[in-house]
């Protein structure tokens, strides 16, 4: 995925922002065709985690589920389960304690087809419903709606 911050050049890019442009780094990674482009999409999703950790050394506790998010991602693309659960374990949990249902919802949303992946039906089809039920609380009835017709 292209660098989409040439495109903002001047303007404050929001945190969402950045959280988001590197998950997307990371799930393209996740598919491209060499390891060159694969270790390129993980780099630029490392340097939006780092950019994330000194906001939270310097006390923005509300970004912390992002990184949690964006570590589970990375973990899955190693290969190293436990920690990959674990990392969203606390994302969902820190997105329960902010009250940020909508990322939440996406945490499920991200563990559900994780585990769809891997072939563990149950966990995903709980961290599914969990995500439209969220997404129906948030008030994102497209979402939910799509969720349903396309559950994976």
């Amino acid at each position: 995925a292209p660098d989409t911050r040439k495109e903002y050049q001047g303007m404050n890019v929001s945190v969402r922002g950045m959280f988001l442009e590197a998950l997307v780094h990371l799930k393209t990674s996740k598919y491209a065709g060499s390891w060159l482009a694969r270790r390129k999409g993980k780099r630029k999703a490392i340097k939006t985690l780092q950019r994330l950790n000194r906001l939270v050394e310097q006390g923005n506790d509300h970004v912390r589920h992002y990184m949690h998010i964006l570590l589970a991602e990375c973990y899955i693309l190693e290969g190293k389960v436990r920690a990959a659960e674990d990392n969203s374990k606390a994302a969902i949990s820190i997105a329960e304690l902010l009250s940020f249902l909508h990322d939440k919802a996406l945490a499920h949303d991200l563990a559900s087809a994780w585990y769809k992946e891997r072939g563990n039906d149950h966990c995903a089809d709980f961290h599914l419903e969990c995500s439209r039920n969220l997404y129906a609380d948030w008030g994102a009835a497209a979402k939910v709606d799509r969720r349903q017709s396309h559950p994976n």
